[in-house]
C-alpha cells in the first residue's frame, strides 16, 4: 500500500498511478499492540480522496479496519490482505469522481470483499503455516450525506452525535447470537468468556456475502470504524463523550488508545474517525 504516517496525520494510498491523501483534522486513526499480544495483527486505511472534473470538486473519505486472527503466523497477512485488495478496489472506484448510487457502492465492496477472501483463501493452500488465518473488514465510506458500509465480522461502524452513538452494523459472533437470542444482555456480552468467537471473516468460507448499508448523515455525524480492541474495554457512550469533546478526531483516537490500554489492552486496539462535516 502507502506511507502510513500516523503521527504526521497523513495517509497516501498510490493504486494504479493515482495518488490520494489524507491531511486533514476532521480525521483521525490509530492502531496499538495493546499490553498483551506480541504483534498487531489489525490493518487500518484511511484515505479522503479529492476530484475535480469539469470544474467540481468532490470528496470522499474511505475508513477501514481489518482484524487478523489464526494461523501460526497468519493473522497479520490475512488482515493486511484484506485491507489492500478492499482497500484498493474501492480507492480506484472513489478516484472515478462518478455519481455513485448506494447499489454501486455494494456491489464494488461486495465484489473487493469476495476477491480478497479468495486472495487468503488461495494463500493459505500454498503457505500451510497460514493454514486457519481470516480477518474481519469493516468499512465506511462518506459521500457527501451518504455514509456506506460494508461489514464482515466483529469490528464495528459506529454514528456519533450530540444526541446518540448508534452502531450501525452488527457483530458476527457467538455471544451477539446469544444477544439476539435474549439469553445475554449487551453489557454481559462484553465479558463473557466466548466473546472472541467470530462466526463470518475473510478466509475461512469460499463465498462470503458482506452486510451492506447506506444510511444519511447530518453535518454533525462523527463516523467511527473501530475493533473489538476498544470495544471491550470502552463503552458506547464513553466513546461518544470522549469524541464529542475532542475538537480533533486524532486527540479522541489518542485518548480512546490510552484508555483502552489503561484497562487492560488485551488485544490490539484500531480504528478510524471522521467528521462528516464538510465532506
Amino acid at each position: 500500500m502507502g506511507n502510513l504516517n500516523r503521527g504526521g496525520r497523513n495517509l497516501e494510498v498510490e493504486t494504479q498511478g493515482v495518488r490520494k491523501t489524507v491531511s486533514d483534522r476532521r480525521i483521525g486513526f490509530s492502531t496499538n499492540v495493546g499490553r498483551l499480544r506480541k504483534k498487531d495483527e489489525d490493518s487500518v486505511i484511511v484515505a479522503k480522496v479529492t476530484s475535480v472534473y469539469e470544474s467540481v470538486t468532490g470528496n470522499r473519505i474511505l475508513l477501514l479496519v481489518a482484524d487478523g486472527m489464526g494461523g501460526i503466523e497468519g493473522g497479520e497477512v490475512a488482515s493486511r490482505i484484506g485491507a489492500s485488495v478492499v482497500g484498493n478496489r474501492i480507492l480506484q472506484t472513489l478516484a472515478t469522481g462518478d455519481k455513485m448510487e448506494s447499489s454501486t457502492y455494494h456491489e464494488v465492496f461486495s465484489q473487493a470483499i469476495q476477491l480478497a477472501n479468495k486472495e487468503i483463501l488461495h494463500l493459505t493452500l500454498d503457505r500451510t503455516q497460514l493454514s486457519g488465518m481470516g480477518t474481519t473488514v469493516s468499512l465506511a465510506v462518506i459521500d457527501g450525506d451518504l455514509l456506506h458500509i460494508a461489514h464482515v465480522g466483529d469490528s464495528r461502524v459506529y454514528v456519533i452525535n450530540q444526541r446518540t452513538i448508534r452502531q450501525v452494523t452488527k457483530d458476527h459472533s457467538y455471544v451477539q447470537s446469544l444477544v439476539d437470542l435474549g439469553r445475554i444482555t449487551v453489557e454481559e456480552a462484553r465479558c463473557h468468556p466466548k466473546k472472541n468467537i467470530v462466526t463470518k471473516v475473510l478466509g475461512y468460507y469460499g463465498e462470503i456475502q458482506p452486510d451492506l448499508t447506506s444510511l444519511p448523515l447530518d453535518g454533525e455525524d462523527h463516523v467511527l470504524v473501530c475493533c473489538d480492541g476498544l470495544t471491550i474495554h470502552v463503552g458506547d457512550e464513553e466513546i461518544r463523550q470522549i469524541i464529542l469533546r475532542n475538537p480533533y478526531p486524532q486527540d479522541a483516537c489518542d485518548e480512546l488508545v490510552t484508555l483502552a490500554n489503561e484497562r487492560g489492552g488485551s488485544d490490539n486496539i484500531s480504528l478510524a474517525l471522521a467528521s462528516a462535516k464538510g465532506c
